[in-house]
């Protein structure tokens, strides 16, 4: 393996166009979206477009971790902003932490669906 190939790799993208666009090309591992969105219930607002996203990748088996608010994830990728969204390209040298927050992630959704019956 050449280790400067991964270095030259985006790793992540931000934006809800941006992690659309990586789902339908088949490029995303995962999605991170922060769970305090604004509701938007008009035509086409922002809660359509989120369930296109979830829709998307539910068809092209990407997960989609709920965590952390948006400021958060703002904090988290260096920014001075809030974000929204944050979609996984390449998860190279941090695999082992990768599965586990995809574990992690599965285990606390089967116990969020068991709590809502």
């Amino acid at each position: 393996r050449d280790p400067l190939k991964y270095q030259k790799q985006k790793r992540f993208c931000v934006g809800m166009r941006e992690a659309k666009r990586s789902v339908l090309r088949g490029k995303a591992k995962c999605i991170i979206c922060a769970p305090n969105l604004e509701e938007c219930t008009a035509e086409g607002g922002l809660d359509d477009t989120m369930e296109d996203l979830i829709e998307a990748c539910r068809e092209y088996d990407v997960p989609v971790v709920f965590a952390l608010s948006r400021n958060r994830i703002g904090k988290s990728m260096g920014k001075n902003i809030r974000l929204s969204i944050v979609c996984v390209l390449s998860a190279e040298g941090v695999h082992q932490e990768f599965k586990q927050v995809i574990k992690l992630t599965d285990e606390l959704r089967r116990q969020w669906v068991v709590r809502q019956m």
